[in-house]
């Protein structure tokens, strides 16, 4: 196992719309205690472009109420680009940045678009999001793969969901 919370039961739910983003925060308010649910993390969520701040207010705010820590990751824009919804505008919410192996904030003025962590209010905690390695989920040969050298915030959420579920 890797990871940060290597014994922690996980609940996956995926969106592909507005309308499904809304039935997966009903869902996890709805049975957070059947599942023992205490941390959600959004990761990829604010990339969908389906977060709409006053839409799910309500569900985050709920999510927090109940003690549930919610994280998201902060986006991939580069340090001058503003943060990304939820991270940005969400009290509720814990925006996750990257930082590189030496331990600085994540930048790279080589590529041929801004790329790197946003920075700015929202951004509550970095954690490492470059040449992470990760699992995926090979379908052609139904089974778990890892996957070596992703890079992003999206990389970062799950860091620090595993942080504070040890935490509590």
């Amino acid at each position: 196992n890797q990871g940060i919370a290597v014994d922690a039961n996980l609940v996956a739910l995926c969106q592909g719309g507005s309308d499904q983003v809304k039935e997966s925060l009903d869902w996890g308010i709805a049975n957070y205690k059947t599942y023992n649910i205490s941390v959600v993390n959004l990761t990829d969520f604010e990339d969908s472009g389906n977060f709409n701040p006053s839409e799910y207010s309500s569900e985050l705010q709920t999510l927090y109420n109940d003690g549930i820590y919610i994280v998201s990751p902060v986006g991939n824009g580069g340090t001058s680009a503003k943060i990304l919804d939820p991270a940005a505008d969400s009290p509720y919410d814990h925006g996750c940045g990257a930082v590189d192996y030496t331990d600085t904030v994540w930048e790279d003025p080589t590529a041929k678009n801004p790329t790197g962590t946003q920075c700015g209010t929202g951004l509550d905690f970095l954690a490492p999001g470059v040449n992470d390695t990760t699992t995926a989920y090979d379908v052609a040969r139904q089974r778990s793969t890892y996957v070596n050298y992703a890079t992003g915030t999206s990389f970062t959420a799950p860091y620090i969901a595993g942080t504070a579920l040890l935490l509590q």
